[in-house]
């Protein structure tokens, strides 16, 4: 065992950490499991102190022990059982090595570590209905009083059967034939005979799935858990991040992202700004009066005068985006902070290439328009004592944030040779002795502090949707991955089958009349195109979008991911608008034209109008409140439609289903005691399916404990009933000129004025509630 020292224990923002060390002081965080298992009387008697002295004794790598007051035999000066520093080796690390504060699962990357307080957002016209707020092909059911669980031990009767519906595409719809990869990306879904398109069961089952759980309150454990990113040089949140402009100072620091024996650190590094101009004159020798450089590279005028999107920059751009040069000196310059009265300090670079000069490296940071200044780190840290640990869990966020660009740029990983990686780096406190986040531009992009996951209320996770007990109706009915076997004894997750089998959507032939249900015509499918064309480019505003993921209806305040999670809750579950899909070819022209981006483009030929479909669903043991969900969800109003397919912010995919045939039989107690069929008694009356859908209705008002309440006055129920609509959807008909097609994407630039700055989307303004849209 080793012997005991004397140290510092300190409550830093991020977190708890042990200093030790006479000379240059070590410090480790602590792990919470560490603390949960050895430690609690030592953390409860630092209460709210900044630090406190404590006793420790390691073993290895291993904290073993720590207390308040110096044991018996203890006395001082205690040998130290850091290694001196060698910082021509890499292979030197502390005994007691850097270790992560939190795992993942208990607390997440920056979670907590800065205490930002984002300033308020006021927002203007981001209320009221759809003249008033944002607009976009889609909107969110918001979020139900709670789940709807089952209750099957006390609902007796149960009943199984089957049930036949028809359905009829409103619009052209596509279905991919995801099964032939790559080659299906063209090919209409079909069960063998191209010229019988069909429609697979697991899309009929996602969307009767995802209507189920829009009104049941279920499937939020999948809603995105990961981190968000944040780089907005408009947000004087983002900004006051990296610039202390009262102080005229700079936060982001330089380094060299370094690793040693698997552990990884920062070495602090100086840093300063070079001129473009000045490299493209000095090393590229072009230019009058050029002194002697230490680096010849004749080709980096080809990275300075070359677009982005050029290959050749690029690879120029890998060469010498970390190269060593020679410089004069630097001297202090300063620049003016945008509407303020402040001006920002910062190194000038000088005498770019001198031959005996100082060195430092080279880190050019990107090609963009209007940039002027790359940047040179020099004077690194060479005591190894003094680099600062980086949390393994800030590593792995960077490297999942990784751009299509970077890798093409740097590679994929962190690629740390023995030079390191420069990177600029935000501190966690202000001592500078832990990182928060890095990234190689000046001002990078940053993680939220917490994930959209955190912001579903508690009533829709942890134990309900988890033990068998306590699934939701949905999952009960249609089946889960992840239900936890036997919770005490943690014997793990297992699926749970469903007991509603969806078969796939045979083609019955093409309607001639599409909105005549009488009009069938079989013969081949009629297709919208002679062959395959490139579709629109579907980019939409990712979760990340934080004014439209998240309930912006509690006050005129913005909320985004820095906002505690137990005040804000996710907007809901999205929908997209049903819309007429008249537009397609005019936006297939102009909007592929467009577009330089050819890896984001996907052929497709869509199905006209009016091709009818046939499908069925067997289910067995189904109570009655189970089996009036199931009917409520496959037709809950006479207007309602399905989205299918791809294309749905271009109005596709919009399928109505028709002719619903129900034959269900009371299942007999003496069906579960023998291997023999029983018939029991066939319900198929409207009666019957009425009485089945109320019964669901009325569990599900009792369980949101308002059993007086009509199930359709509901908010989310309102809400899902406005987005399955498709009665409203000729309201946004492009042959109207008055319509103001609010079911599309706000743009960087507004098509009715393109040289407007200042659009909606730009302001973060909202979109309206989904029962508001239409003004009723």
């Amino acid at each position: 065992m080793s012997k005991w020292q004397k140290g510092t224990l300190k409550q830093i923002q991020n977190g708890l950490f042990l200093h030790y060390g006479d000379s240059e002081e070590t410090q480790f965080p602590i792990k919470s499991k560490q603390i949960k298992k050895g430690f609690p009387a030592v953390v409860a008697e630092l209460g709210g102190k900044a630090e406190m002295v404590v006793y420790f004794r390691a073993e290895g790598e291993l904290l073993k022990e720590l207390v308040t007051k110096a044991p018996e035999g203890f006395s001082e000066p205690v040998a130290q059982e850091t290694p001196p520093p060698q910082p021509e080796t890499e292979s030197i690390a502390p005994v007691i090595s850097e270790v992560e504060l939190f795992t993942p699962d208990e607390i997440g990357v920056g979670e907590e570590l800065l205490n930002f307080s984002p300033p308020p957002v006021n927002l203007a016209k981001s209320r009221g209905n759809g003249e008033e707020g944002g607009f976009s092909p889609y909107n969110f059911v918001s979020l139900p009083p709670g789940p709807v669980l089952t209750r099957l031990q006390s609902d007796r009767p149960t009943y199984s059967g089957r049930l036949e519906a028809k359905m009829v595409n409103k619009e052209p719809m596509f279905i991919r034939d995801g099964r032939l990869g790559e080659e299906g990306a063209e090919v209409f879904f079909n069960l063998g005979n191209p010229d019988q398109p069909a429609i697979p069961s697991t899309s009929l089952k996602g969307v009767l799935r995802s209507v189920l759980e829009a009104v049941c309150g279920s499937g939020y454990e999948r809603v995105e858990d990961r981190y968000f990113f944040l780089r907005d040089i408009r947000s004087r949140q983002y900004t006051s991040m990296f610039i202390d402009a009262p102080n005229s100072e700079y936060l982001m620091q330089a380094g060299f992202l370094r690793k040693v024996d698997g552990r990884y650190y920062l070495q602090p590094a100086q840093w300063g700004k070079v001129s473009i101009n000045d490299l493209h004159r000095n090393l590229t020798g072009k230019g009058a009066g050029v002194p002697p450089y230490n680096i010849r590279t004749s080709r980096i005028d080809e990275f300075m005068a070359k677009s982005p999107q050029g290959k050749r920059v690029r690879a120029n751009f890998k060469a010498y985006y970390n190269m060593e040069i020679g410089f004069s000196a630097s001297v202090s310059q300063s620049m003016q902070v945008p509407n303020s009265p402040f001006r920002l300090n910062y190194n000038q670079i000088q005498g770019i290439g001198y031959s005996g000069s100082k060195k430092g490296r080279l880190v050019l940071t990107g090609p963009m328009n209007h940039k002027s200044n790359e940047f040179v780190f020099y004077d690194a840290e060479p005591n190894i004592a003094r680099w600062i640990p980086v949390q393994r869990s800030v590593i792995d966020t960077f490297a999942r944030d990784t751009s299509d660009f970077q890798e093409e740029m740097f590679g994929t990983g962190l690629n740390i040779d023995n030079n390191g990686v420069p990177l600029f780096w935000l501190p966690a406190d202000r001592r500078k002795e832990s990182v928060y986040f890095f990234g190689r531009p000046t001002m990078f992009r940053i993680p939220y502090p917490y994930k959209l996951k955190a912001y579903v209320p508690k009533r829709f996770k942890g134990d309900a949707g988890q033990t068998f007990e306590s699934l939701c109706l949905a999952d009960k009915l249609l089946g889960t991955l992840d239900i936890n076997a036997d919770k005490d004894a943690k014997r793990g997750s297992i699926g749970l089958r469903g007991r509603v089998q969806v078969s796939p959507g045979t083609y019955q032939g093409r309607r001639d009349k599409p909105q005549d249900p009488k009009s069938l015509v079989k013969k081949k499918p009629e297709f919208l195109w002679d062959s395959p064309r490139e579709l629109p480019p579907l980019i939409e505003p990712k979760p990340s979008s934080y004014q439209l993921y998240l309930d912006q209806s509690k006050d005129k305040k913005l909320a985004d991911y820095f906002v505690n999670p137990a005040e804000r809750n996710i907007a809901g579950r999205k929908f997209y608008w049903h819309k007429p899909c008249e537009n397609l070819e005019a936006a297939n022209k102009n909007e592929v034209a467009a577009n330089q981006n050819t890896d984001i483009l996907t052929k497709a030929n869509p199905l006209t109008p009016g091709h009818q479909f046939g499908f069925s669903i067997d289910f067995q043991g189904l109570s009655k409140v189970e089996l009036g969900a199931l009917l409520w969800a496959l037709k809950p109003w006479p207007e309602s439609a399905w989205k299918i397919g791809a294309g749905k912010p271009y109005g596709m995919g919009s399928t109505k289903i028709e002719d619903i045939q129900l034959e269900a039989e009371e299942d007999d107690s003496q069906r579960y005691e023998s291997i023999l069929p029983i018939s029991g008694k066939n319900v198929k009356d409207e009666d019957f399916r009425e009485s089945c859908i109320t019964a669901f209705k009325t569990e599900a008002a009792q369980q949101w404990q308002k059993p007086d309440k009509d199930f359709d006055k509901f908010e989310h129920v309102r809400d899902l009933k406005a987005m399955l609509d498709y009665s409203k959807a000729i309201l946004f008909s492009h042959k109207d000129p008055k319509n103001p097609d609010r079911k599309r994407y706000m743009g960087l630039q507004e098509r009715d004025n393109p040289n407007e700055r200042a659009t909606l989307w730009n302001k973060r303004v909202i979109l309206p509630k989904a029962r508001d849209f239409y003004g009723s």
